[in-house]
């Protein structure tokens, strides 16, 4: 693991305030898959497990292009997450009233963006649905896995979200976000436990003497 790396978070606000990329990624998003009968019904199954849930608290393993981190995260839905890093990477992110902030606890710089404008949005949503407002480009059903990749119509330059679920027990086993780039960011899962009591502060947006705003 790097000391110090560049959190996949902070790439997506500096891909929000570059034009160019965002307006290319949006000519080239890739067309809707067509979807069988059997393919409806495993997606109903990703809304109810996801419409299920009320918070989720789980650890983490993250790996990127730039290195490897780990934490815990804590969802509250709808729209809330809060993803603490273990040192030595000095970073927090919290999404809540519909705004992503990323803050460097080494730098003591705060970084805020609109939630719709990343792919967490798609999963923070209540109800959760993937009939609205979202194209689905692939659907890969195995005895094992699910595998369903996404991005959000109306914001097709936020990125690519691919969800990848265990069939026994049905839960998230990851997901993975792809940038207008083609850079990815995969997060896995682990010891995961649902509908616990999260305290309200845990979802509280940082703080800091530094403030970039990208809304």
């Amino acid at each position: 693991m790097i000391k110090k790396q560049i959190s996949f978070f902070a790439l997506l606000f500096l891909i929000m305030v570059t034009p160019v990329m965002s307006s290319h990624f949006a000519e080239a998003a890739p067309p809707a898959a067509v979807l069988s009968e059997n393919d409806l019904k495993e997606l109903k199954k990703v809304e109810d497990y996801f419409n299920n849930i009320q918070t989720l608290q789980a650890s983490f393993f993250q790996s990127a292009r730039n290195g490897n981190a780990m934490g815990t995260i804590y969802m509250r839905l709808p729209g809330e997450i809060r993803v603490e890093y273990a040192p030595p990477m000095p970073v927090l992110i919290v999404a809540s009233n519909r705004l992503v902030s990323y803050y460097d606890t080494e730098l003591q710089q705060l970084t805020e963006a609109p939630l719709s404008s990343t792919p967490l949005a798609l999963m923070l949503q209540k109800p959760f649905t993937l009939r609205k407002d979202i194209t689905i480009t692939k659907i890969a059903i195995t005895p094992q896995e699910l595998q369903i990749i996404m991005y959000q119509t109306s914001e097709p330059d936020a990125g690519m979200l691919e969800l990848v679920f265990s069939r026994t027990p049905f839960q998230i086993k990851y997901w993975k976000i792809i940038d207008n780039a083609g850079r990815t960011t995969q997060v896995s899962l682990g010891n995961i436990q649902l509908n616990i009591p999260l305290a309200n502060n845990l979802f509280i947006r940082p703080s800091a003497p530094e403030r970039r705003d990208f809304r």
